[in-house]
């Protein structure tokens, strides 16, 4: 689709749980303020010692304060690194940014009590690339009284919602979450629970790869009954929605509980990927998808999806990259979209996904310096 005089370019980038890249994405945004156009996406590379370091969090902090803020400041500077990459794109050639829509890296999500933090210096970010950044998306929504998160339905219904009466998106990334949408409008949203995570965490742990590439590992692992019923028993998959969580729950910590110590490192991976299937098709059966539409990382674990499609019989399953979208480019997609609707003051209506009281504008504005 050409560039309409109305149509504004954004920058999105995302770096999810797993902290395996940063995604950064143009998207041309039409004068109604729904996505046109994936222009340019690219993934950019975490250094391995900050990568380390992000992984660690939250259950092993920096030290000082000093460090803290360090890390804060190299957030900003790699995520800039992905900008100043992604503009390079001949796609972009000559083309005027609005801005870039930067979620920053979630080390600790806590909306029980109030609050989420994420790591990365909105400030420097503008600095280093001369472009105003919109960020902390999240707690406007929390001090509303919603979880603030998943934010993906938002997009997803923007994205996919024109493409049958009903429709669901499941986003597989170090969490999965799910949007249901009917007639075009989201109904529900929210984690289902561990995704791609805690497979990526005992994989670096076991088998020092950083993810099981295709699911391989896992296909030559048995399911542990046990371990999976005990897993599955977790107060959590049984909590009504709305509901959001992270890393700060579901992580190595929160396994090691429930194993014994001589279980089979390849048996341990292929519970784990059960897990995901069960605690996701449990959700979708609630909510009788007939399709659904896979984006996220985990969408190229070929394993994962197999067992999805098993477990799901009757539901059309298929990827976004099929309709257009690369799947590691939509929630890139959706921080660039909703940085344009927080630039031109539309509200966003979170009270069917995260349970806020009222729909409010999502992020802050950090211009560049004059």
């Amino acid at each position: 689709m050409p560039e309409s005089p109305s149509s504004e370019i954004w920058l999105g980038l995302m770096s999810g749980t797993s902290v395996d890249s940063i995604d950064a994405v143009a998207l041309q945004v039409g004068a109604d303020m729904l996505p046109q156009q994936l222009l340019a996406h690219i993934s950019h590379e975490w250094p391995q010692n900050v990568q380390r370091e992000l992984q660690r969090l939250p259950s092993a902090p920096p030290p000082s304060w000093e460090q803290w803020l360090s890390l804060d400041v190299e957030v900003a500077a790699q995520h800039a690194l992905a900008v100043n990459t992604l503009r390079m794109s001949p796609a972009l050639s000559r083309k005027t940014i609005c801005g870039v829509g930067f979620h920053g890296q979630t080390i600790f999500h806590a909306p029980a009590s109030g609050n989420t933090l994420q790591l990365g210096s909105p400030a420097h970010l503008a600095a280093a690339t001369g472009l105003p950044v919109v960020a902390d998306f999240r707690r406007a929504d929390i001090a509303l009284g919603g979880e603030g998160a998943p934010l993906g339905p938002l997009f997803h219904e923007a994205l996919f919602g024109p493409l049958a009466k009903q429709v669901a998106v499941l986003n597989l990334g170090g969490i999965a979450n799910i949007s249901v949408i009917e007639n075009g409008q989201v109904v529900a949203g929210y984690d289902t629970g561990p995704a791609n995570g805690l497979m990526d965490a005992w994989c670096q742990q076991h088998f020092g790869c950083a993810y099981d590439a295709g699911g391989q590992r896992a296909r030559s692992g048995n399911v542990l009954p046990t371990l999976l019923a005990t897993l599955l028993a977790d107060p959590y998959f049984h909590q009504a929605y709305p509901k959001s969580t992270g890393r700060e729950y579901f992580n190595a910590a929160w396994l090691g509980k429930h194993l014994r110590g001589d279980e089979s490192a390849n048996d341990v991976l292929r519970t784990l990927l059960e897990l995901t299937v069960q605690s996701v098709a449990d959700a979708l059966k609630h909510h009788l998808t007939r399709r659904l539409v896979l984006v996220g990382g985990g969408s190229a674990n070929h394993f994962l999806v197999e067992r999805l499609g098993l477990e799901l019989s009757g539901t059309r399953i298929e990827t976004s990259d099929a309709l257009g979208w690369p799947s590691q480019a939509v929630e890139g997609g959706m921080f660039a979209w909703l940085a344009a609707r927080c630039q031109h003051k539309i509200p966003s209506d979170c009270t069917r996904i995260t349970g806020a009281n009222a729909p409010t504008i999502l992020g802050a504005w950090y211009p560049p310096p004059p």
